[in-house]
């Protein structure tokens, strides 16, 4: 994380040790940083979230050989986009849609989706460069001081 430049803290939950009160499903593992013991700054998050909007794309104006990230499926590099021959019919605030699917298919793994969703892309080295630095042009958050007992 640090090393790309993206900017870290001490995670408040676990004050960095990684570990926190004992479950039986997940021992005592920390969910504020996974149990690592870091989190991203505000200042990170931000610029991180301004990077992930800027490399979301309409499924239609995706081109084979790019490189997208689909979460709970992975990155892959994409070899085709074509119809699945189904509907999937829905409403948005009581209009009635149908949408055609399509299969985002890569080398091992592929997704299902309609041209008109977004996906993202996974970020150029430039674009990565350029989330940092907003990231440290942006104002440094204070902390706020703990108060003591009178």
């Amino acid at each position: 994380m640090a090393e790309m430049g993206w900017e870290i803290e001490v995670c408040g939950r676990c004050g960095g040790s990684g570990k926190f009160s004992w479950c039986q499903m997940h021992g005592d593992r920390c969910f504020g940083c996974g149990g690592s013991g870091k989190v991203f700054s505000k200042r990170a998050l931000k610029a991180r979230a301004w990077l992930k909007e800027q490399c979301m794309v309409l499924v239609s104006e995706l081109k084979l050989g790019e490189r997208v990230v689909v979460p709970g499926v992975g990155k892959f590099n994409v070899k085709s986009i074509t119809p699945t021959g189904s509907i999937v019919k829905g409403s948005t605030n009581g209009v009635p849609h149908e949408w055609e699917m399509f299969e985002v298919k890569g080398e091992k793994l592929a997704v299902w989706t309609s041209l008109s969703s977004k996906i993202q892309k996974v970020p150029t080295a430039a674009q990565v460069a350029e989330a940092i630095a907003m990231q440290n042009s942006l104002k440094p958050t204070r902390k706020r001081a703990s108060k003591k007992a009178a």
